[in-house]
């Protein structure tokens, strides 16, 4: 019986990570999660996202005006406490699905690029696989020791079919 090649840690790690990320939701269960505006009046507004490293910003807009983010009531009561100027846009989300629902396509690729931008010792350049039937093309990347060789040696695919 032949074992499989060990994985490097980084690679294994890399992998982890990404599975982590679009695998399972981020919001705390029991938690109510609102949708809301935050805008960018003063310095301090920005000290404050700063110090809320935890804060899911799904958007900046209007030249960073301000920012649409979604947070937990007890950020809600933070905000209110500080006088910060915002508006709730969608209260008590659906939470369960909020991976899934907070990412366009142009984010997933800015992350796949990020990815290749930190971690360009394991992370291949994305490339195409081919298009939707939307046209829009399908991209893919390789997590390797060696990422810009194609081995041919066992892989395994994730996607985001549902």
């Amino acid at each position: 019986m032949t074992l499989p090649p060990r994985i490097p840690f980084p690679v294994f790690l890399a992998a982890v990570a990404f599975a982590a990320i679009v695998l399972f939701p981020r919001s705390a269960q029991g938690e109510n999660h609102t949708f809301i505006r935050y805008y960018l009046d003063a310095p301090q507004d920005l000290t404050f996202l700063r110090s809320h490293p935890g804060l899911d910003v799904v958007s900046v807009q209007n030249k960073r005006s301000y920012v649409d983010v979604i947070v937990g009531d007890g950020t809600i009561f933070e905000l209110d406490e500080s006088g910060a100027r915002f508006e709730v846009l969608e209260n008590k989300l659906d939470t369960r699905f909020l991976a899934d629902t907070t990412r366009t396509v142009a984010q997933v690729v800015a992350f796949m690029d990020t990815l290749r931008m930190l971690y360009p010792h394991v992370v291949s350049q994305k490339w195409s696989l081919g298009q939707s039937h939307e046209g829009r093309d399908i991209w893919c990347f390789r997590m390797s020791d060696d990422p810009d060789v194609d081995q041919q040696r066992p892989a395994a695919l994730f996607d985001a079919l549902h």
